[in-house]
């Protein structure tokens, strides 16, 4: 089951989204109050509004799914934090970076990934910081129990699968296919997801 559907937050975050020009990089912060007495439990997430990024054709939105005691049993000592793309249904992002800004409001716990091809689904890290060492007030991680997480990211194109509603080709050429590349990126990767084969009328 694609762990996106559960533990869906309606609690009020504190966000702030800021685009930079073409380059289409931009920077979203997110706070959560609070945060050592979230009721969400292993596999449970907080969603955060989201950011519109883009303009005309170009526009993609955008918002972090936030597990605060682990996205599955594994990591259920740590939280986990994915980047999710929930419009159109492909972008390709030249690098993400994730991290929590302390009581100095300084970048800490910094995790980054390049040249990533988002398709409606989240792209983070499991096992983004421990409970304890996020909990524990000497590391200045929590300001008065608020995690702040701020992400940067740089868009270099998006793609609507469905641009026109069109249910046939216009030259009826065959697409390429990227079904080992995006099978590969499955496999290597930390999203959340089932995979289900299906050859013919076999599975």
């Amino acid at each position: 089951m694609d762990q996106r559907q559960e533990g869906k937050s309606d609690v009020p975050i504190d966000h702030l989204c800021n685009v930079q020009g073409k380059l289409k990089k931009f920077n979203y912060e997110c706070s959560i109050e609070n945060f050592s007495q979230r009721p969400e439990k292993t596999g449970e997430r907080i969603e955060s509004p989201t950011c519109v990024v883009g303009n005309n054709d170009e526009i993609s939105v955008w918002c972090l799914y936030i597990y605060p005691h682990g996205s599955n049993e594994s990591s259920k000592d740590f939280v986990s934090v994915y980047l999710t793309l929930l419009e159109p249904d492909r972008a390709k992002v030249k690098y993400y970076k994730l991290s929590i800004l302390d009581d100095k409001e300084e970048e800490k716990q910094i995790r980054v990934n390049k040249v990533i091809e988002f398709n409606n689904r989240g792209w983070g890290f499991t096992k983004f910081i421990k409970r304890d060492v996020l909990l524990n007030e000497s590391n200045g991680l929590l300001v008065n129990d608020k995690l702040t997480i701020l992400c940067e990211a740089e868009i270099i194109g998006v793609n609507c699968e469905n641009n026109n509603n069109s249910e046939t080709s216009v030259n009826g050429s065959k697409p390429q296919s990227n079904l080992s590349l995006d099978l590969g990126n499955l496999l290597n990767s930390q999203i959340f997801t089932d995979c289900c084969i299906k050859v013919g009328e076999t599975t």
